[in-house]
C-alpha cells in the first residue's frame, strides 16, 4: 500500500488463475503491524481469509491498527498471499472489495487499486 495521509486499516479480496496457482495461505503484512506495536497499539487480521483454490478466489481479509491515535502512512505490505506455481505463463492478480479506513475508520475515498502479475517460467 501506499498513502499520503494517515490509514487506520485496510481489507481485499483476491482472485487469480487456479490453473496456474495454488495459493498456500494468507498473512498480515507488516505495514499497520509496526506502526501499532512502535505506538503503544496493536492489529488485528480478520476475518481469516477463505482461499478456494478450485475457483481462484481469496475472500476479503482486513488488517486494522487498534489501540493506537493516529496511523501510518507511506509504502508497506497489509496483506501477503503465498503461491505455489503450477504451470507455465502470466497469472493475473485480480483485487476486488477493496477499502482502507482512516484512523477513526471511516472508509477513506478515491482508492486507486493496481492489480499485479505473476509470470511463471
Amino acid at each position: 500500500m501506499a498513502s499520503d495521509i494517515s490509514t487506520g486499516g485496510a481489507q481485499c479480496a483476491l482472485k487469480f488463475d487456479p490453473h496456474l496457482l495454488k495459493c498456500e495461505g494468507a498473512a498480515e503484512g507488516d505495514f499497520y503491524k509496526v506502526w501499532a506495536e512502535s505506538n503503544g497499539g496493536f492489529t488485528m487480521f480478520f476475518p481469516e481469509p477463505k482461499i478456494d483454490n478450485k475457483t481462484g478466489t481469496i475472500t476479503a481479509a482486513a488488517v486494522s491498527k487498534m489501540n493506537a491515535e493516529g496511523g501510518p502512512k507511506g509504502n508497506g505490505v497489509v496483506l501477503s498471499y503465498r503461491f505455489t506455481a503450477k504451470a507455465a505463463g502470466t497469472a493475473e492478480l485480480k483485487m476486488s472489495d477493496c477499502y482502507v479506513v482512516n484512523p477513526i475508520g471511516d472508509v477513506i475515498e478515491n482508492v486507486t487499486v493496481t492489480n499485479a502479475q505473476i509470470v511463471i517460467k
